[in-house]
């Protein structure tokens, strides 16, 4: 007893809690939302007075940093582009936000004569349940069209997050620990900046929980919890009278004689289940699966920086064909 009685030993409690009380008197806003793990639906949106919306990069919501007017300007088609690492990455190691094919998507339709704007709201290690989270949000910005990766690469680290989030609400003793900010700022730092900026891509996947793609044998991607989120954003969309697209990601695997071949692991045949009345898709697997790997895939899911400008046109071609949008309510 007397051990932990010592000077020294109260000296260390005093500075962390000095710490702690430090942190909570200067953390802004935005940064104790981070706390939340993308469960919080303002992380990462800065509405101005002006009638701007800044999306803001950093621990809350890595966004590519954006902005975009709150009312959507007439006669404007307004495309949301929700998605992981493959729609934020323009290629494995590289983020320029004009690159990846959320934004080109926009430049490819403005060629094409019509008035849009694409934004890439993909944020690496997304799953279906935080983009629920994100999809609401963004229905209130006026879409004319929202493009919802289908990928079922993140929702171990989504589930992950979830829990983080339910024990930080927590009102339980055994959860008051998540409830420190110096403890959330210490895991935040490890996993956001440490590892995410000095890891290599194949050395990151270890240290998150998921694998870099689904086991060949996924037949029912997916797990109720997924299911659900994925059955909320489409039933939210359809309601404020939005069309979605459903983008299903194509994944590199090695078949038994050791070529690299390109597949979707069901999850275009699940999408097909969904599409109907405002619902379509594409493939990503049927545009991309004859095309040389190598040249087309950065690793085994990330697309390589020509392969974004194809996927793009493809977009393009696509929703042009979907006619002139409906005004909405």
């Amino acid at each position: 007893m007397r051990q932990f009685l010592s000077p020294s030993f109260r000296l260390c409690l005093l500075l962390l809690l000095a710490a702690e009380i430090l942190l909570r008197g200067t953390l802004p806003p935005l940064a104790v939302a981070a706390f939340r793990y993308g469960y919080d639906p303002d992380a990462g949106f800065r509405e101005t007075a002006d009638g701007q919306v800044q999306l803001v990069p950093g621990p809350t919501r890595d966004f590519h940093a954006q902005t975009f007017s709150r009312a959507r300007p007439p006669g404007e088609f307004r495309i949301f582009a929700l998605g992981s690492s493959v729609e934020y990455w323009d290629a494995v190691g590289s983020h320029i936000l004009s690159n990846t094919y959320p934004a080109r998507l926009g430049v490819e339709l403005r060629a094409r004569g019509r008035n849009a704007e694409s934004i890439n709201l993909g944020v690496t290690s997304y799953g279906l349940r935080r983009e629920e989270v994100l999809l609401r949000k963004i229905l209130n910005y006026q879409p004319s069209l929202i493009l919802l990766k289908v990928d079922d690469t993140n929702e171990g680290m989504d589930e992950t997050t979830a829990e983080r989030n339910r024990s930080y609400l927590s009102p339980w003793p055994q959860d008051w620990l998540w409830k420190s900010y110096l403890i959330q700022c210490g895991l935040k730092f490890k996993e956001d900046r440490l590892l995410n900026h000095t890891l290599p891509p194949r050395i990151l996947v270890w240290t998150t929980g998921h694998p870099v793609q689904p086991p060949a044998t996924t037949t029912a991607p997916f797990n109720k919890t997924s299911r659900r989120a994925m059955d909320e954003c489409l039933q939210l969309a359809r309601d404020r009278q939005v069309p979605v697209m459903l983008v299903t990601q194509a994944y590199v695997s090695q078949d038994a004689a050791g070529r690299s071949v390109v597949s979707d692991h069901g999850l275009d045949a699940y999408a097909a289940t969904l599409c109907g009345p405002g619902v379509t898709m594409l493939s990503l697997t049927q545009l991309l699966g004859k095309l040389p790997v190598k040249e087309t895939f950065s690793d085994q899911v990330h697309l390589a920086r020509p392969t974004h400008e194809l996927v793009a046109r493809a977009l393009a071609e696509a929703i042009l064909k979907m006619g002139p949008a409906k005004p909405q309510p």
